[in-house]
C-alpha cells in the first residue's frame, strides 16, 4: 500500500506530472488515429533521466588508491554562494556546505591545513566565497592558521591555476582534493594541467544519486534526479571545453 501511495505521489509531483501528460497524450494520440510515437518518446526519455536506477548506471569514483606520498594538504573547491535578501547576507549553498563539511571531517582525521578555494562571481559580490567558507571551518573548530585563503578564482580552471600556485609556494606536492563527486572528474583533470607532477588524491562530496529511503523510489521519476543528470551533462560538456582548453598554453 505504501509502495502505491509512493508511485501515485511520483505521478502527481514534477517530473512525473508531465510523463502522465505524455502519456495521455499518447492515448488521445492513438485514439484519433495520430502519430503517437513523439509523446512515447519524450514520456519514456523524461522517464529514464529522473530515475535513479537508469542515474545508477553511470560510471562512479572508485576508492582511490593508496597515495605514492603522504597528503600534506586538503584542497576545497567552492560550489556557489546564496544570497539572502532579508539580512543582505551571502552565505554557502548546500553544495558548498557539504564540501566545506567534508573538508572538515577530512581535517578532523588527519589535522592536515585547508586551502579554501573560490572567489567573486561579479565585481558586486562583497565577499569570496572563500573567505565565508572560512567562517564556516572556524564556527566548526578549524583554528584560523590551519586555513588557507585562495579568494581569486571564478571557475575550476582558475580553481586549479591559483591554488596550485599556492600549493607550489608551500612546498606542497600531495594533496586531497574536496569537491562534488559529478565536478571532480573535470576538477582533477585542471588541476594535474597545472600541478602534473603532484599527488592528487580526490575526495567526493555532495554525492550524484540523492539516498532512496525506499527501494521503490529508484523506480519513480524524481526531479532531485532530473536535476542530477543536469549536473551530469553540464559536467560533461565543461570536461571537454577544458580538454579543449589543454591544447593551448596555461598562460593564456
Amino acid at each position: 500500500m505504501f509502495g502505491i501511495q509512493k508511485a501515485i505521489g511520483a505521478f502527481l509531483d514534477f517530473p512525473g506530472i508531465i510523463i502522465a501528460v505524455l502519456l495521455l497524450g499518447a492515448l488521445w494520440a492513438k485514439r484519433h488515429r495520430k502519430p503517437k510515437g513523439g509523446y512515447l518518446f519524450c514520456a519514456l526519455l523524461l522517464y529514464l533521466l529522473s530515475s535513479g536506477w537508469f542515474l545508477d548506471l553511470l560510471p562512479r569514483f572508485s576508492p582511490p588508491s593508496p597515495p605514492l606520498s603522504p597528503p600534506e594538504a586538503i584542497v576545497v573547491l567552492g560550489g556557489g554562494t546564496e544570497y539572502n535578501p532579508e539580512t543582505r547576507e551571502l552565505f554557502l549553498s548546500p553544495v558548498s556546505l557539504s564540501r566545506v563539511y567534508r573538508a572538515f571531517l577530512l581535517y578532523q582525521e588527519t589535522g592536515l591545513p585547508i586551502l579554501v578555494s573560490g572567489g567573486r562571481l561579479t565585481k558586486n559580490q562583497e565577499r569570496p566565497e572563500a573567505e565565508i567558507a572560512w567562517e564556516v571551518l572556524e564556527t566548526l573548530g578549524v583554528p584560523s592558521q590551519d586555513v588557507i585563503l585562495e579568494a581569486r578564482s571564478r571557475t575550476t580552471w582558475e580553481n586549479a591555476r591559483y591554488s596550485t600556485a599556492i600549493l607550489k609556494s608551500l612546498g606542497i606536492r600531495s594533496f586531497y582534493l574536496v569537491s562534488s563527486e559529478v565536478h571532480l572528474p573535470r576538477a582533477l583533470f585542471a588541476f594535474r594541467q597545472w600541478y602534473p607532477e603532484a599527488t592528487i588524491i580526490p575526495c567526493p562530496a555532495h554525492f550524484l544519486n540523492p539516498r532512496m529511503l525506499f527501494p521503490v523510489e529508484r523506480y519513480l521519476p524524481k526531479r532531485e534526479v532530473l536535476c542530477a543528470f543536469g549536473s551530469v551533462i553540464h559536467e560533461g560538456i565543461g570536461y571537454l571545453l577544458y580538454f579543449l582548453k589543454s591544447w593551448f598554453p596555461l598562460g593564456e
